[in-house]
């Protein structure tokens, strides 16, 4: 009887460990370096912060050299936002809801490097309020995949409006003088 009862224990825990042991690779690995758009200078402690489903899951910052790294599960949406005193805020979407069961296993890498605007006086931060960046599984690709065209409308309208404040703030220089 000693003997039946360890082993289902042992079989209990072993199946608890293999299970938890899959559901460890069915991640994505996210890692990357923050620099500054211009200067392409990296830039140490950015505050990185993690939402799961719109919820704060995780906040971490990047190191001296301007990398980081975290772990995500598979199976939920998530948007990281990217920020630094003196620079303006961006975040991006991460949607990993729609990935086969039999694509899940071993999980995911991706290095997402990404620049920084300073901050520019009179800058409309509503533009930013929108992601500057989405990526979702493609069955087609065998990953998480960006939306290069969403990206690069979403670029254009950021930039836009940093012209039209490096502008506005040139035209008041001139004026005083």
């Amino acid at each position: 009887m000693r003997y039946r009862l360890f082993g289902f224990t042992t079989t209990l825990l072993l199946a608890i460990f293999s299970i938890e042991l899959a559901a460890q690779n069915e991640i994505v690995h996210i890692y990357g370096q923050l620099k500054d758009f211009y200067s392409k200078e990296k830039l140490d402690y950015c505050l990185i912060e993690v939402f799961k489903e719109g919820a704060i899951f995780d906040n971490l910052n990047a190191d001296t050299s301007g990398k980081y790294g975290f772990k995500l599960l598979l199976g939920f949406e998530y948007t990281i936002k990217y920020s630094k005193a003196d620079y303006l805020a961006k975040s991006i979407i991460i949607d990993t809801r729609s990935i086969p069961d039999e694509e899940k296993a071993g999980g995911f890498d991706m290095n997402i490097d990404g620049t920084l605007f300073p901050s520019v006086p009179g800058f409309r931060k509503k533009v930013l309020d929108k992601p500057v960046a989405r990526c979702a599984y493609q069955k087609e690709s065998d990953g998480l995949i960006f939306d290069f065209e969403y990206s690069a409308k979403r670029q254009k309208e950021i930039t836009n409006e940093l012209e039209r404040a490096q502008r506005k703030n040139a035209s008041r220089k001139k004026s005083r003088k």
